[in-house]
């Protein structure tokens, strides 16, 4: 009688999937890590975006991106936009003192 085993293998994605159980210094990492790409920063928010809980976490990584880092007119035109779409996850302050600079950069450029 011989015996025979059986080995399965997992089929992994291409595409980052995102846990239900979302640490803020990885969706962080996510979005800094993609700063030099429109495409794939657009893909990450999106990704993330889905999440409800995590949505004012998202709306301050975005506030601190543009007030700390120095990426591409197309990225920061879509935080912006992003900003501005999701305004109710935004306090006061940070529309003061993050976005309402970036707005008065931006024309100034």
């Amino acid at each position: 009688m011989s015996t025979s085993s059986t080995i399965t293998t997992r089929k992994t994605r291409s595409t980052c999937v995102i846990s239900n159980s979302m640490d803020i210094s990885n969706i962080v990492d996510d979005f800094h890590g993609n700063l030099h790409s429109p495409i794939q920063f657009t893909h990450i928010y999106n990704q993330y975006y889905q999440s409800q809980t995590q949505r004012s976490t998202i709306i301050n990584i975005l506030c601190n991106i543009l007030t700390t880092e120095n990426v591409d007119r197309k990225i920061f035109l879509f935080i912006l936009d992003c900003i501005i779409t999701n305004y109710d996850y935004l306090s006061d302050i940070q529309f003061k003192q993050d976005v309402l600079p970036f707005i008065k950069q931006t024309f100034l450029i």
